[in-house]
């Protein structure tokens, strides 16, 4: 059946390629007739490749000249592809086809050592022994990202969501599986996932790579709508876009579109926090003209800490502004730490500990003192009458 159905391939390919061709110049046979030699050399080249969904985009790599099959005639094309061998097809397509195989350690060192000339591999990345085990789709992700030299969209943030498993990919591969799935050059899986840890095959690889050189052949996804994922505690909505809500007070939905969409990501990822750590159990108060803020109590509705995002700056810069006015809870204490984290990721602490030693030695006389973190611009005080302290924080400083 197989036989059957290939040859019927190879009748589809001659009547299309003739048909064409005839109503054409006589020289354009010529090239008709090298193209369906080149098509029935790959068919029996590579028995097992015929029917394969990846079989045009291994013919277009074998007809160049980058990938080769196995003794018996096979391609094998659901077989996992290993370093070395991924990084051969990689930089012979990307013009040094003239490369040797080496013959002192691996065979693939010439290959590698390109990769690290040009910047696609760095020392230490992968040492002589990786090179004959089984590449990942991160580490695939990681070497086309860093050999394009394209432009990437400016909307770049807004492809996570359609990465199921986005959060589980360790840091330093995120910024390269986005890039490489944003261009549609490596896509998902069927259930939404990049399998970031999973082995490529020989299949996948090869459509890598004609897709890395031609964008016709690119899976770009679609961004549907500007929904973002959310936890099961979050009871609004979250936009990419902007910010809706229903004021606690007036229940009325507001939408508000801050001028920095800073502000909006910022927003997303506290109100995500605070809704998972309270159970749900937290207020918000929006409005059009001065921007939003979320509460959190305790069971008595005592606020215990809160934050506002403004519309947009106000005179002195700031964009965020919040108060802290439980120092003892433990939960408490680490709950507003992850807020702070959010907007100073590396010094996050430090910013805490001055809080807590403004509150501690209740000096209101410490009023507005300017500082410096993770880029940004910060100023603190102790509110006597509200006992709290407060922190107004200026957008990061490119």
């Amino acid at each position: 059946m197989k036989k059957l159905t290939s040859w019927i391939l190879i009748s589809l390919m001659i009547m299309n390629i003739f048909t064409t061709a005839s109503f054409a110049e006589d020289n354009k046979l010529d090239d008709a007739k090298d193209t369906l030699l080149q098509v029935v050399k790959f068919i029996r080249s590579f028995k097992d490749a015929t029917e394969h969904w990846a079989n045009k985009f291994i013919a277009r790599l074998y007809d160049a000249g980058f990938i080769k099959g196995y003794p018996d005639g096979s391609f094998k094309p659901d077989n996992p592809i290993k370093v070395g061998e991924f990084t051969k097809i990689l930089i012979s397509s990307l013009g040094y086809d003239d490369l040797k195989v080496s013959d002192k350690g691996h065979w693939s060192l010439n290959y590698i050592n390109k990769a690290k000339e040009l910047g696609i591999i760095h020392e230490e990345e992968f040492t002589e022994s990786d090179l004959d085990r089984n590449i990942t789709r991160a580490e695939m992700a990681r070497m086309i990202v860093r050999s394009l030299t394209e432009e990437y969209p400016s909307n770049l943030e807004e492809y996570k969501p359609l990465i199921k498993d986005y959060s589980s990919i360790p840091s330093e591969h995120k910024d390269y599986v986005l890039k490489a799935y944003s261009k549609g050059i490596i896509t998902g899986y069927p259930d939404g996932t990049f399998g970031y840890s999973k082995n490529a095959t020989r299949a996948e690889a090869s459509t890598m790579i004609v897709r890395l050189l031609d964008e016709s052949e690119r899976k770009v996804p679609k961004i549907t709508n500007n929904e973002i994922e959310k936890n099961e505690y979050v009871k609004e909505t979250l936009y990419n876009d902007k910010i809706v809500a229903t004021d606690a007070w007036s229940k009325e939905t507001v939408t508000i579109v801050p001028e920095t969409k800073e502000s909006i990501e910022t927003y997303n990822k506290i109100i995500n926090i605070i809704a998972e750590n309270t159970k749900g159990n937290y207020q918000i108060g929006i409005h059009k003209d001065y921007g939003v803020g979320i509460g959190v109590t305790d069971e008595n509705g005592m606020l215990k800490y809160e934050i506002h995002i403004r519309n947009k700056p106000n005179g002195r810069g700031d964009i965020y502004e919040s108060s802290l006015k439980d120092f003892d809870d433990e939960k408490t204490i680490n709950d507003y730490k992850e807020i702070l984290k959010i907007i100073f990721p590396t010094e996050y602490e430090n910013v805490f500990d001055l809080m807590r030693n403004l509150y501690n030695t209740k000096n209101h006389r410490n009023y507005n003192n300017s500082y410096k973190a993770d880029g940004r611009e910060y100023h603190t005080n102790y509110s006597e009458l509200a006992d709290r302290v407060n922190i107004f924080i200026g957008e990061k400083v490119k």
